[in-house]
């Protein structure tokens, strides 16, 4: 792939390979980052800017909706910290559960979610927290409750369901900024090394479940030192990019939906030097607070089945 012109999945792919998709997406703000270019792509080809990855929390993001924690209640950097958000369209329902633990107390309420209105797709990954910031047990306890959160999937995904567990992306030995608390400093050096570890086990575990492990590690393993930001943890715009691209790549391919078009992105020098300068960290700036013109919305949209337009395979291409 060209690094000044690389192809990108389009934003016309995307509309068709969600389409009638009701996706849901559980991570960290890695994988919010992956929600927020998606909910982008289903508009336009437009790249994320700075700010909007930035950001956490916010009431309103590209016509989605927070819709549970961010800035409904106190903005923290703990292991407490919630955040809901959804995207609707007529013909797409994207939804994200940011999540601090693979298996625990609030991961059961999104599984009970998953009962009540059971999604078509679901991405997932939590390895970064669950290794770091639940005490010094904190890899042991990831290694238990990761076969924990795959049996209670077989009891709450629909069969149709593609589940699809990513691999942690790779950090940079020198970390800093608001993910490494001070608890944690003595792990900056070897996270990398543990992450490699927990990558192992989690495509172990899911092999034994017969669930779909994507390996987006190895993918992007030669866009880190170009297109990871100065905290060692977080991504640019035009890496998550790649990671929609890859990714909508495999949901396409596991579905049986042919990609026809892709978009070339010609103008990175100015997206590179934004991202070039930039040593702060995504979970420790305080940002204003936006004002979202649908107001808190503290229930969830569950109508979107009832709103489907029936379409036949055709018309997804």
């Amino acid at each position: 792939m060209n690094d000044r012109n690389p192809v990108f999945v389009s934003s016309s792919s995307v509309r068709s390979v969600l389409r009638n998709q009701f996706l849901v997406i559980v991570g960290d703000s890695v994988m919010r980052g992956i929600y927020k270019d998606i909910v982008a792509l289903l508009q336009n080809d437009d790249l994320l800017d700075h700010f909007e990855l930035k950001s956490k929390g916010e009431f309103a993001f590209r016509g989605d909706k927070l819709i549970e924690g961010g800035k409904m209640k106190e903005m923290t950097n703990c292991i407490q910290y919630k955040e809901v958000r959804q995207y609707r369209s007529d013909f797409h329902l994207v939804r994200f559960y940011f999540v601090t633990r693979c298996f625990g107390e609030y991961i059961d309420t999104i599984l009970k979610d998953f009962v009540q209105f059971p999604p078509d797709i679901v991405i997932m990954n939590s390895c970064l927290w669950d290794i770091t910031r639940w005490g010094p047990s904190s890899v042991k306890m990831f290694e238990e409750r990761l076969p924990r959160l795959f049996k209670a999937l077989n009891n709450c995904l629909q069969p149709h369901c593609l589940f699809i567990w990513t691999s942690t992306l790779p950090v940079h030995t020198d970390l800093h900024g608001g993910f490494l608390v001070p608890e944690i400093v003595y792990k900056k050096h070897t996270l990398r090394l543990d992450i490699v570890e927990a990558n192992w086990f989690a495509q172990k575990v899911c092999r034994e479940f017969e669930r779909d492990f994507f390996d987006l590690n190895y993918h992007i393993r030669d866009l880190q030192e170009k297109f990871q930001i100065k905290d060692g943890v977080h991504w640019n715009s035009v890496a998550h990019r790649h990671f929609s691209t890859y990714i909508i790549s495999y949901i396409a391919d596991s579905l049986r939906i042919p990609i026809e078009d892709n978009f070339v992105y010609t103008n990175l020098e100015e997206q590179d030097q934004e991202f070039a300068t930039d040593v702060q960290s995504f979970e420790s700036v305080e940002y204003p607070q936006n004002k979202s013109k649908f107001g808190p919305i503290r229930s969830y949209d569950v109508d979107f089945r009832n709103c489907r337009k029936k379409i036949s395979y055709e018309d997804l291409r």
